[in-house]
C-alpha cells in the first residue's frame, strides 16, 4: 500500500492498487480503465486515446503530454516517476508517494492527480 503526502509532507491518504483512500483509510475514489471515479462509481475524469482529459463525456478540460498534465493555461502539474511525486509548474512538490511507486504507470498518476488534486480540477470545471 502506498502512502500519499501533501506539499507539507502530511499524510493525506493511501493507494491500494487502483483504489484511493483518505488518511482514515476510507475509500474516496478509484481508477477503472481510463476513468477516475468517486467512491460511489460516478465518473469524474476520463483520459481518451489522444491523452485528452475529459469531463461529462466529451468536454476537454486538460491533457497529458509526456510527463505533464496541463490545460489551455499551461502546466497544472508534472509527474516525477523517479521520485514518486507530482510537482507544480515551478517544480515544488504537490504530492509525494511513499512505498513501491516504481511500478506506477502514467494512467496511475492520472488517477492520483484526479483524486487527490480535486481542487485544481474543480476550478477548471466550475470556472465562469
Amino acid at each position: 500500500m502506498l502512502e500519499v503526502y501533501n506539499n507539507k509532507h502530511k499524510k493525506i491518504g493511501y493507494i491500494d492498487g487502483k483504489n484511493y483512500y483518505n488518511k482514515k483509510k476510507k475509500k474516496i475514489g478509484f481508477l477503472e480503465g481510463n476513468m477516475v471515479k468517486n467512491k460511489r462509481g460516478f465518473p469524474l475524469l476520463k483520459l481518451n486515446k489522444n491523452n485528452n482529459i475529459l469531463i461529462f463525456g466529451d468536454e476537454q478540460v486538460g491533457f497529458i503530454l509526456d510527463t505533464k498534465i496541463g490545460d489551455d493555461d499551461g502546466t497544472i502539474c508534472e509527474i516525477s516517476k523517479e521520485k514518486g511525486e507530482l510537482l507544480d509548474p515551478e517544480g515544488e512538490v504537490l504530492l509525494s508517494l511513499e512505498g513501491n511507486y516504481e511500478t506506477l504507470e502514467l494512467m496511475d498518476y492520472f488517477g492520483i492527480a484526479g483524486t487527490y488534486l480535486k481542487s485544481i480540477w474543480s476550478e477548471k470545471v466550475f470556472r465562469s
